[in-house]
């Protein structure tokens, strides 16, 4: 039930999200992206590492847009400003990137990191949200992220700065893979586990029934042993070859076609029932989801696609793609 008390908080709610796309709008307002234009194009003919580098809340911002540029392709890092100091600014060299991040930009441990840096010539860009801070004085490069104020009511809470940064990190990496005309494959190679890697990236190798999940029968077995066979395996297909050559296929729809109709022999030669030139597939590295289109391209969809390799003799089986397999590694 609806109280004043209710109503009341969620006017406040609504001006507190309005005030903060104002501060929002505060940095796009103010911000000029010539400055990004000249970190993408860093970025891009860095030959090393690109570092990010950041304490606290700007760290994990820094770690994000790392990992982000990563998976486009770009060489690129987090580093730890306090591991930094310890030892591992080891990992840096002279082609490296570095790029500090820091709302203030007088951050003590990124100040204490570009002696070494430097030690190592590093060039360093610095991102912060107060133009002529120590740390951009310091930075071969500087960007300024224009900042009105906190949405916090002491103005001191990180709530409007790093969406700033993110806003910034993730439009900088869009602009990356704009810029180095990143191709959906490419970008596919960096996410085999994702859902656009495995659309673009599995074949029907990857994916077929061999071995014994192969669910297929001699052509001189009778119906009875073809439906031994569909049970065992489950894929509603049995291929029906001679020695190591295809010829058909039974499937489940033609066991119940036949059932329906009382016209099967349980003890008659499967060859009856078989299916003698079904769809197949010639090319084990044909993508997977050009694959799954194969099984709608008949006049009927079927359950089913023998994988073959043509030969003088035949077609000889390498295996079967299943519709149900083929779906479930797509989805």
């Amino acid at each position: 039930m609806s109280t004043d008390d209710d109503d009341d908080a969620s006017l406040d709610m609504q001006a507190f999200f309005e005030e903060q796309r104002r501060l929002l709008d505060y940095f796009f307002d103010h911000f000029e992206a010539s400055q990004a234009s000249e970190l993408v194009h860093e970025i891009i003919e860095c030959a090393g590492t690109v570092f990010f580098s950041g304490v606290g809340k700007s760290g994990f911002i820094c770690n994000k847009i790392a990992m982000s540029l990563a998976s486009i392709g770009v060489k690129s890092a987090f580093l730890n400003p306090l591991d930094a100091l310890h030892g591992d600014i080891g990992n840096c060299g002279m082609t490296d990137l570095l790029v500090l991040f820091s709302k203030s930009g007088s951050t003590a441990e990124l100040l204490a990191i570009v002696p070494g840096a430097r030690s190592k010539n590093m060039k360093i860009i610095s991102v912060t949200c107060h133009e002529h801070s120590a740390l951009a004085n310091k930075s071969d490069i500087s960007i300024y992220l224009p900042l009105q104020r906190e949405l916090c009511a002491f103005d001191l809470a990180p709530v409007t700065s790093t969406i700033v940064q993110l806003i910034f990190g993730d439009t900088l990496t869009a602009a990356v893979m704009r810029k180095l005309q990143l191709t959906l494959e490419s970008y596919a190679l960096n996410h085999p586990a994702g859902s656009i890697g495995r659309k673009l990236l599995l074949t029907v190798r990857d994916v077929m029934r061999t071995g014994n999940d192969l669910s297929h029968v001699s052509i001189h077995s009778t119906l009875h042993a073809g439906v031994q066979e569909l049970m065992r395996t489950g894929a509603g297909c049995v291929l029906v070859t001679q020695g190591v050559f295809l010829k058909g296929v039974f499937t489940d729809g033609d066991l119940r076609r036949r059932v329906a109709n009382n016209t099967f022999d349980i003890h008659g030669s499967i060859e009856s029932y078989t299916t003698k030139n079904p769809l197949y597939i010639t090319d084990e590295s044909m993508k997977l989801v050009d694959a799954e289109q194969l099984f709608h391209s008949g006049s009927k969809s079927v359950s089913c696609l023998p994988v073959v390799r043509t030969r003088v003799e035949g077609m000889e089986v390498l295996g079967m793609l299943v519709l149900s397999d083929t779906m479930r590694a797509l989805a």
